[in-house]
């Protein structure tokens, strides 16, 4: 079975070669990192390319050095599902570059669990999965996928999916974690800037409940909130305690309206 695209065409150019030339330019705009990757996971936004796919390249520039062998790629439910989370039963991911494959020894495993649920018609609603498969394809084409939706987003649940996840990340280094999620939503310019700043603060300190409160008081907005906990509690257990804020951004920074931006982020959990 084979996930085809549904957001082609809106949220990223549905042509090949357009799609291939736009993410070449974002990540030609982002400095090499001199560096050897290290790293853990990334969080990446999810909005339309045009508002968040360069604020998006610095995360996957950021790991593209890395030898990746599966990726556990972690996106919200923007309307929900019937379980705490879903893992996509497909074969192939589509993409306009290219089919990615999906680990379907572990994506069966996960399916085993209760908790997980595949509903095809909550998959097809929902763009912040979705929207990250071109630049993993454009880096990591032969990388096996992971797909997992958070549909409810509770701190229980978040460390339920570390708990899952764990055995499988801890004892490989070819793994990369890939938390999908966008920021403030609708606020003027400067509040934005300032609940982003503060939650990419708050992210860094790995201290999940403190996070998990601060966005239920709406100190703080996370649309990827679970799968944002369950990278920072994985990041915790395994010692990967350098989180660094490498890109922020905002609608407003494309649209030249600030009234009401969404915020965009890309940040990345390593260890020495």
């Amino acid at each position: 079975m084979i996930r085809l695209t549904n957001y082609a065409g809106s949220f990223y150019p549905e042509k090949e070669n357009e799609l291939n030339r736009l993410i070449d330019i974002y990540l030609s705009k982002v400095e090499p990192y001199d560096r050897e990757s290290n790293t853990l996971g990334v969080i990446v936004p999810h909005a339309g390319y045009v508002y968040s796919g360069a604020t998006a390249a610095y995360a996957y520039k950021y790991v593209q050095q890395k030898k990746v062998k599966r990726v556990f790629l972690i996106a919200p439910s923007h309307r929900g599902g019937q379980t705490p989370f879903s893992v996509l039963l497909y074969r192939l991911l589509k993409t306009p570059l290219g089919n990615l494959s999906v680990d379907q020894d572990i994506a069966k495993k996960l399916s085993d669990d209760k908790r997980f649920f595949f509903n095809s018609f909550f998959d097809r609603q929902e763009h912040s999965l979705e929207v990250q498969l071109p630049f993993l394809y454009k880096l990591f084409p032969d990388a096996k996928i992971i797909p997992i939706m958070f549909n409810h987003q509770t701190h229980d649940n978040a460390l339920y999916l570390a708990d899952i996840l764990e055995p499988y990340v801890s004892d490989d280094d070819h793994n990369l974690i890939v938390i999908s999620s966008d920021f403030s939503h609708y606020y003027d310019a400067e509040i934005a800037e300032k609940m982003d700043m503060k939650a990419a603060e708050l992210i860094c300190q790995l201290d999940t409940e403190l996070f998990f409160e601060s966005n239920k008081n709406a100190k703080i907005e996370a649309c990827g909130l679970g799968g944002i906990i369950t990278m920072m509690e994985l990041s915790k257990r395994l010692g990967y305690n350098m989180c660094k804020l490498l890109k922020y951004s905002h609608s407003g920074m494309v649209s030249n309206d600030n009234s009401q931006v969404v915020g965009y982020a890309s940040l990345a959990f390593d260890r020495e």
